[in-house]
């Protein structure tokens, strides 16, 4: 999943910590290995998840409608933005 994140490797300890400030998801050292973390999501962010399914699913259906030259169009730009070597910032 990384690879499809448009932010690098060094920004998921940032990304995460975000995460654990607006209480979506909690972390806790490996008691066995200090070097690993587990990151678990909260119910809030189960919430915020199953809220942010209904707006996915429209926008999902909103695009279905597109025709198909539209459609492509829109995937080159996204595979361009994907593809590019400029990070944005969040």
């Amino acid at each position: 999943m990384q690879n499809r994140l448009i932010h690098n490797m060094s920004n998921s300890t940032r990304l995460v910590d975000r995460l654990i400030e607006k209480g979506l998801v909690s972390r806790k050292k490996n008691p066995e290995d200090k070097r690993q973390m587990f990151i678990s999501i909260s119910s809030s962010g189960l919430q915020f998840l199953s809220e942010l399914d209904i707006s996915v699913i429209d926008f999902d259906k909103k695009m279905m409608n597109l025709p198909e030259p539209q459609l492509m169009v829109l995937n080159k730009l996204l595979d361009d933005l994907r593809n590019s070597d400029s990070v944005i910032e969040g």
